[in-house]
């Protein structure tokens, strides 16, 4: 890929909700697009799964 912007926004809705937005610009090189936007997307989804994880232990040693 070339041209790789990407960034990531928190945001409190209530005490206990948040919204993630996260939004990435490229373009692909030597793959195809969609292949390009399945890697973007798995890079995400781990980074989303990486930060449920802290929320949970943080949740669990708070209890």
């Amino acid at each position: 890929m070339t041209g790789f912007v990407a960034g990531i926004r928190a945001h409190a809705r209530t005490e206990t909700t948040s919204e993630i937005v996260w939004r990435a610009e490229f373009q692909p090189s030597g793959i195809p697009a969609a292949d390009a936007e399945g890697i973007v997307a798995g890079v995400f989804d781990g980074g989303l799964d990486h930060l449920a994880g802290l929320i949970a232990r943080e949740t669990a040693t708070s209890d």
